[in-house]
């Protein structure tokens, strides 16, 4: 009798249990239903506003588009401003020759605050010399490659606000680098047998920089 009983027990507890197990379920399911539906619900809200069209949100957004594409214009212009500001100082010239076909270089023709380009053609091939005009009236002259960078694209120096910079490493220099340093990252020295001094300036022997065109057969072309 006693273990009967404690057997119709064990059934009502299993039992008891198997019908809290299938309510939860129940109730999730539910759930799971609703949190779909309200889904549903808010995502059809979403689409009929944007297929009827909300006159105040689309003039926002157009609004919000053209003062964004005014303000873009705008730093654009700056930009552009102030980069031609910074580089339009430097110039660039092609090699002045005498009678023997070497390159002169005057320093009344140089600048003390800004570099001049100087470009020298020979046979197809372009050699590009960076100058300038020291206070005493001495001319300093590289090669206008980078010492560390040659034989890349971008290995040649721009003037920008006052300093030359290399577009390839983007190091920058100082006027004061041209024709002295020579190792490490900046333009890359001439040979000073090459170069002679003049009264009206310097001048630099053709056949040695023909020798040197090697060093800008990789640069790509720049103004």
């Amino acid at each position: 009798m006693y273990n009967k009983s404690k057997s119709y027990l064990i059934d009502m507890i299993y039992n008891s249990l198997l019908e809290q197990r299938k309510r939860q379920r129940m109730q999730k399911k539910i759930l799971i239903i609703v949190t779909v539906a309200i889904a549903l619900l808010a995502a059809g809200i979403l689409i009929f506003k944007a297929v009827s069209g909300d006159s105040e949100t689309a003039t926002t957004t157009a609004n919000t588009t053209t003062t964004l594409s005014q303000t873009t214009s705008s730093t654009a212009a700056s930009t552009t401003e102030s980069t031609t500001e910074s580089t339009t100082a430097a110039k660039t010239v092609a090699a002045t020759t005498d009678e023997n076909g070497d390159i002169l270089i005057n320093a009344a023709d140089l600048d003390t605050d800004n570099a001049t380009f100087i470009k020298y053609e020979y046979s197809g091939a372009a050699v590009e010399l960076i100058a300038i005009k020291d206070t005493d009236e001495t001319v300093r002259v590289s090669f206008n490659t980078c010492s560390v960078c040659n034989g890349a694209p971008q290995a040649y120096f721009t003037q920008q606000n006052g300093k030359l910079v290399c577009q390839n490493c983007k190091n920058q220099f100082t006027f004061d680098s041209i024709g002295v340093v020579a190792n490490g990252c900046y333009p890359i020295c001439l040979d000073s047998t090459s170069v002679t001094e003049t009264d009206m300036g310097i001048t630099i022997q053709s056949s040695y920089l023909q020798a040197n065109t090697a060093l800008f057969e990789n640069v790509a072309e720049h103004e």
